[in-house]
């Protein structure tokens, strides 16, 4: 009797349909939601999140801080100037977050620097360092604190997506299995 029985096909691949999707879908999100670099019209939502190196002689040596692109811009005049120009070829600097600033090129009276910030949000500032002023020449934006949630909500639809595919398999395994006579169904995962 067991002879004469047709095996039965199992319809597992239906639940690597939504693993692919969400593969695809990462793929895509990367680089779809990935901001474009800015390289002119730094306005003040840019000038609010373009940071540049600032150096500080003191006895001890050099002091390094950091200022956005637009406290640089509205700094009143009477102040002392501040100094731009990097020291040394690559700078850290500890001011509760951890940021980077490193210099591409090295000219007599200027410098390109590329300052890497990361806080809520990871963003390159790239701008040519003078002694008195900066020039701003582009801006990136990484990552920020809401791609976190983007991928999360993104992983619990493929989950919800597997878990309907698989219960879907089931109940139709279960449906033949129970016309052929054949035994209970295997799980679906």
């Amino acid at each position: 009797m067991a002879a004469n029985r047709t095996p039965q096909k199992k319809h597992r691949s239906g639940c690597l349909i939504p693993l692919g999707l969400y593969v695809a879908l990462l793929g895509v999100g990367f680089f779809a939601t990935r901001a474009p670099m800015i390289t002119d019209h730094f306005d003040d939502s840019v000038a609010s999140r373009f940071y540049v190196a600032t150096v500080e002689e003191t006895a001890a040596g050099f002091e390094y801080g950091s200022l956005r692109l637009n406290s640089v811009r509205e700094r009143d005049p009477r102040r002392p100037a501040l100094r731009f120009l990097l020291p040394e070829p690559e700078i850290t600097i500890d001011v509760g977050d951890i940021h980077h600033a490193s210099v591409i090129e090295d000219h007599n009276e200027w410098q390109l620097i590329e300052f890497n910030y990361s806080n809520t949000y990871t963003a390159t500032s790239i701008y040519r360092a003078y002694a008195d002023r900066i020039e701003p020449v582009s801006f990136q934006m990484i990552s920020s604190v809401g791609d976190v949630f983007a991928w999360a909500l993104v992983t619990m639809v493929a989950v919800v997506l597997y878990l309907l595919v698989a219960l879907f398999n089931f109940m139709r395994n279960y449906r033949a299995t129970k016309q052929t006579g054949a035994g209970p169904p295997s799980a679906p995962f």
